[in-house]
């Protein structure tokens, strides 16, 4: 009995082998459909190194020339940055708010970060890496808002207040530039 099974199984090869490339060919396709779903869910998950719950974004701008509140310049009493500073202040009186910051091109959860390209010196050459360097433009409440922490694990709130202009760099870019 098993001997004529066999002998159907060949004769039927041709068929039987257009039936196996149409399974290899579904199972493939769902392979790639599910390894993509999975990396794709997996970065979704991947912590980033900030905390955006409970974090506001509130753009602003000056009002243009044909609205009829537009004050000209010559007429204004305090400049933009000083109208910005005592827009966060006001901001921080609120009971709800935890902390306020300023950021230019640099929220991290909205493309459009200035970006510029790394050259490390080191002897007599410059070596190219390649490699872009993100450049954000934030006042020092940024570290707070966001909770952004050090390799310590300690918020770096208090590090940046102490220096005029301090540059903070990643642990990525610190193993790519030294």
């Amino acid at each position: 009995m098993i001997k004529q099974i066999c002998k159907i199984l060949w004769a039927q090869c041709r068929s039987n082998g257009w039936i196996f490339g149409e399974i290899v060919l579904v199972l493939g396709f769902l392979w790639i459909l599910l390894d993509t779903l999975l990396v794709d869910i997996y970065t979704y998950h991947t912590p980033l190194g900030f905390d955006v719950e409970n974090v506001y974004l509130l753009k602003v701008d000056q009002i243009g020339e044909n609205s009829s509140q537009y004050i000209p310049a010559e007429e204004r009493t305090l400049t933009v940055a000083e109208d910005v500073i005592r827009l966060m202040d006001q901001l921080r009186l609120h009971p709800d708010v935890e902390d306020v910051c300023a950021a230019v091109y640099s929220t991290p959860y909205i493309p459009g970060e200035l970006e510029s390209y790394i050259e490390v010196a080191g002897g007599d050459t410059v070596q190219k890496t390649g490699n872009s360097v993100k450049h954000f433009l934030i006042t020092s409440q940024y570290f707070n808002v966001f909770r952004i922490r050090d390799t310590e694990g300690k918020l770096l709130t208090g590090h940046t207040g102490m220096f005029h202009n301090p540059v903070v760099i990643s642990s990525d870019l610190e193993k790519k530039a030294f």
